[in-house]
């Protein structure tokens, strides 16, 4: 009996195995690392407490588990480029946070990725925000002339940064602006940049990335 009531709650309380029904195809390239604000604000904010960072990469999660033959949260991290260690990690913050019951939340999942566009290729964009990366002396001392005031050569992570997390909607932790993933006094930094970005500071950098 006790084992029958324990697999009971784990199917109320396990997430993937109702997301992963009746899959929704979708190339994986079509997920970003992190669902967008504006989605995830309308549709989730209330719904999973704690960092909101957190909440967009496990929604993606979500995602990734709904559109592909992912087995678990390692493998649908792997997916989207992470390290595999993220997706369970995240998973259990999230789950831990979660007010809503499973099959609601699935059903909001799915809903969401039926919306979502296949064309769009944020596979295709992180490889974007790497070559912007290796090469800044092709564009980072014009933005940095272009921009009012003008920024310093120290802004250069910080922009490659911004690139990948507002237009590739990355991690930032994965960001290639970083050899190692930043503390929490290079993430305030990073806060203060993104604050203080004028809008066209930031349209630049966008078309960097969407030019090509």
């Amino acid at each position: 009996m006790e084992r029958l009531i324990a697999a009971a709650l784990q199917s109320r309380h396990d997430v993937a195995r109702h997301v992963s029904r009746n899959r929704i195809e979708l190339p994986v390239s079509a997920i970003p690392q992190l669902i967008d604000r504006e989605t995830y604000r309308k549709v989730f904010a209330g719904i999973l407490g704690g960092y909101e960072h957190t909440g967009r990469l496990y929604v993606s999660l979500c995602l990734v588990r709904a559109a592909t033959s992912a087995r678990n949260w390692s493998q649908a991290a792997g997916l989207l480029g992470l390290d595999p260690a993220v997706g369970p990690k995240t998973a259990r913050a999230a789950s831990a946070r979660r007010s809503m019951e499973v099959l609601e939340f699935a059903r909001k999942i799915r809903a969401v990725l039926a919306r979502l566009p296949a064309e769009r290729d944020f596979r295709a964009r992180e490889d974007r925000v790497r070559q912007l990366a290796s090469s800044p002396d092709t564009w980072f001392d014009h933005w940095c002339r272009s921009v009012t005031p003008a920024r310093r050569v120290q802004a250069l992570p910080y922009a490659i940064t911004w690139m990948w997390c507002e237009v590739a909607q990355g991690f930032l932790s994965a960001s290639p602006a970083w050899s190692t993933p930043p503390g929490s006094r290079t993430r305030a930094a990073y806060r203060a940049f993104k604050s203080r970005l004028p809008a066209t500071g930031e349209t630049a950098l966008r078309e960097l990335v969407l030019r090509s």
